[in-house]
């Protein structure tokens, strides 16, 4: 990414985002205040007014350019950032963290306001500590929409089945023994109709029989019935209330197969998507990396053009590496897991796919957790070659080439 270098040319605009109200300060070149920091409302009207008025301040101190800049406050700032950019603006952000560490220069107290917020962001953006945004657009905004929203249902797929099972602990504990998956149809079926000892029990056995061959495709029949209702015969479960909480059942069912549905639909636009960057062939040459997780790589980082090396990506996930050294002693080192968590833990997934299906990097991980001086453990091996696995994806995307077993092999070789 092209860095941006704050000169004596430039007019800083410090921005603390809030929901509705923002508070903007602006600063010259040395540090020095122009004016008070003044509220603009979140709206076109507010966003218009912050501009004119940095046009007539440029004006008034002779000053070329102007620099705008912001805490990334989740989503209330999104709308402002993309007015700027669309009209050509410099546009920066400021690490939240490095903001409350530098509050206290100002006035040697720790206290916190949005007008105080504005000037420290103004003066970390005249100090050059800013970071480049890195703005997506086109097929790469809608991979990253799509990615949240995959997630957003995997979350509420993940509690629903908590639910479930919470109440078939306390009404029913002994059917997970011949149910043990959700993802049967046989399973659903049963928690539908009759999940619980009091609703199997009141069924004859040929109405439960012709159910479970039904929903089984005759996989399941007269003797997996018998066997239900012997375990239900036996129940230690709870019997009061087992009826209301059959209708909660019911209702819980119903909700886990629409997101079941949700999420394949919204992982059949995932990989349209991904199929539409052009870089989908490449990625998923490498051993292990489908399309879901090729898909989620791009949803992370964006554009690869944006990117100058793959160390960048590497910062991006939190995966550089922390050093905790002093004079002759050398510390334990970790990673500093400052960056993106969802791309942290993508890579980590995409390091235990690869050390399944890659070769290559399966004798990388065989030698980090087997060397004599100072082996790895099996996890911190995991970490190593989950930086492995991005810096190939980044290269084989950005350079649009095919992953190849040969030259990744020597690497490997070259590594241990």
């Amino acid at each position: 990414m092209k860095r941006l270098v704050v000169g004596p040319e430039h007019l800083v605009v410090g921005i603390d985002i809030a929901k509705s109200l923002h508070w903007a300060q602006f600063i010259d070149p040395f540090g020095k205040k122009l004016g008070k920091p003044y509220s603009f409302q979140n709206t076109r009207e507010g966003f218009e007014n912050l501009v004119l008025r940095a046009t007539a301040c440029l004006k008034e101190q002779g000053l070329k350019a102007v620099i705008f800049g912001m805490e990334p406050t989740g989503h209330y700032g999104k709308a402002l950032a993309e007015y700027l950019v669309d009209r050509g603006y410099n546009f920066v952000l400021v690490n939240p963290m490095h903001v409350k560490k530098s509050k206290e220069f100002a006035d040697n107290s720790p206290s916190k306001n949005d007008r105080k917020d504005a000037y420290t962001i103004s003066k970390l953006i005249r100090d050059n500590n800013f970071l480049m945004p890195l703005r997506k657009t086109g097929v790469y905004a809608d991979l990253e929409e799509y990615g949240k929203t995959r997630s957003m249902v995997i979350e509420k797929i993940k509690a629903v089945k908590c639910q479930i099972k919470a109440s078939i602990d306390q009404f029913f504990p002994e059917l997970p023994t011949l149910f043990r998956t959700m993802s049967a149809k046989s399973t659903r079926w049963l928690l539908a109709t009759a999940p619980f000892p009091r609703q199997i029990l009141s069924m004859s056995e040929e109405a439960l029989t012709n159910g479970l061959k039904q929903v089984s495709n005759r996989h399941q029949g007269l003797k997996r019935a018998r066997k239900l209702m012997t375990l239900a015969a036996e129940s230690i479960g709870v019997r009061q209330g087992s009826d209301a909480a059959a209708q909660r059942m019911a209702i819980l069912i119903s909700e886990y197969e629409q997101y079941l549905k949700e999420q394949e639909l919204i992982e059949t636009r995932l990989k349209e998507a991904f199929r539409e960057t052009g870089l989908a062939e490449y990625i998923q040459s490498i051993p292990g990396v489908g399309e879901i997780t090729g898909a989620l790589f791009l949803a992370e980082i964006g554009d690869p053009t944006n990117y100058n090396n793959w160390r960048e990506i590497q910062k991006l996930a939190g995966l550089n590496i922390r050093e905790n050294d002093s004079g002759k002693h050398r510390g334990k080192r970790t990673i500093t897991k400052r960056g993106r968590a969802s791309l942290r833990s993508l890579a980590y997934q995409l390091a235990l796919m690869a050390v399944v299906h890659n070769k290559e990097l399966r004798y990388i991980y065989d030698q980090l957790t087997g060397r004599s001086n100072r082996p790895l453990q099996k996890k911190q091996a995991l970490v190593a070659i989950s930086v492995k696995v991005l810096r190939i994806m980044f290269v084989l995307s950005k350079k649009k080439t095919r992953y190849q077993p040969e030259r990744a092999a020597y690497k490997a070789i070259a590594a241990a």
